[in-house]
């Protein structure tokens, strides 16, 4: 619950953001700041073919700008979903 919390604020800030506003970095420069923080892996693609921008022992990081919040949200449900054999 808390988690689903936490995305809906995240979502909610999102959509109040300017999607014109130029972007300081790349989205590249925030995952290699990060993943390396958490001792991650960047870019893994997980056996049903979606790609995570850092994965860690406990969490799927993707890391996205707030104009794409719909693309995150997908991609957020389908790592939430996916089973590991």
């Amino acid at each position: 619950m808390k988690n689903v919390l936490i995305l809906l604020f995240t979502v909610v800030i999102c959509m109040f953001q300017d999607a014109n506003a130029a972007r300081i970095h790349s989205e590249k420069w925030y995952q290699q700041q990060w993943c390396p923080l958490h001792d991650g892996l960047m870019e893994q693609v997980l056996a049903n073919g979606t790609r995570v921008d850092c994965i860690t022992k406990e969490y799927a990081m993707e890391f996205d700008f707030g104009d794409l919040y719909f693309k995150l949200l997908i991609k957020t449900w389908l790592i939430k979903n996916y089973k590991k054999n």
